[in-house]
């Protein structure tokens, strides 16, 4: 995807640099083991040559959270969040970062955002109802509990998290 780069008389350059360094990450990605520092350093020029493409940043983000650049990682997320809003990834990855941060709030608040964007995803809503439950929030964690079964009423882990959302009512 190149939404980031504008048409106009310098394009076909960009395209060119845009070509080698998508390569370039690729390469360095595909490596045994992946070269991480070489496939970061690749994205962001890609970034800065696309600035508007969030399946760059996406990519870019992902590098950094395997990096551990958790505060950089974070940035890169919240871009590719704005520039694709209605991707749930970049929520459940803020949500993952903010949770380790220990800045619980904006965590659960990225979670709902998540599952707003894909209700049917049983692992994002299981990590919700994990979340509610460390942060002691036992009615939300009930309620998404509730929402769970609805979808799956089969799923033996819905049904040891609310094992101990009742054990701790």
């Amino acid at each position: 995807m190149l939404s980031g780069i504008s048409p106009g008389a310098g394009q076909p350059a960009e395209l060119k640099l845009h070509a080698v360094y998508s390569v370039k990450a690729r390469t360095a990605l595909e490596a045994t083991p992946p070269k991480l520092e070489a496939a970061e350093q690749a994205y962001k020029t890609l970034a800065a040559l696309a600035p508007k493409d969030p399946e760059v940043r996406v990519s870019l983000a992902r590098i950094l959270s395997a990096r551990g650049s958790d505060k950089e990682a974070t940035l890169t997320w919240k871009e590719a969040r704005d520039l694709s809003p209605k991707d749930p990834e970049p929520h459940r990855e803020l949500a993952e970062l903010y949770w380790r941060a220990g800045k619980r709030k904006p965590a659960l608040e990225e979670m709902r955002s998540a599952i707003a964007l894909a209700p049917d995803d049983l692992a994002l809503r299981r990590r919700l109802i994990r979340a509610l439950l460390a942060a002691d929030d036992i009615p939300g964690a009930l309620t998404e509990i509730d929402k769970a079964w609805q979808k799956r009423a089969d799923d033996a882990t819905i049904e040891a998290l609310l094992v101990q959302a009742k054990l701790r009512q």
